[in-house]
């Protein structure tokens, strides 16, 4: 949403602002509210994971799929790692952790 506040009290703004939210296209719907959901736990689970930065990760509804690159010979270290550093995330459910040897 694009305001032109030259023409606008601040108050005109905000009613505008608060008007708009309040319309059915801009409610949570359940559906909105676990996709939200669903990205707040998988950042979380992300940025959990420092050590490995480029992991990429999903979640869906508590079930959350960890994907890394690495060398083969570090395979059950970095899953062992991985499985620990998030298993006590609040959410999460499931953990896979799937594994993406360089070649």
């Amino acid at each position: 949403m694009v305001l032109n506040i030259s023409a606008l009290t601040v108050d005109d703004a905000v009613d505008i602002i608060v008007n708009t939210i309040h319309l059915p296209r801009f409610l949570t719907t359940p559906a909105s509210q676990m996709k939200i959901e669903n990205l707040a736990l998988a950042a979380e689970v992300h940025s959990s994971l420092f050590e490995y930065p480029n992991a990429k990760v999903n979640a869906r509804e508590g079930a959350v799929i960890v994907t890394i690159k690495a060398p083969l010979d570090q395979k059950q270290e970095i899953i062992t790692n991985v499985r620990n550093i998030i298993k006590d995330i609040s959410g999460v459910k499931e953990i896979d952790v799937r594994f993406e040897p360089y070649l």
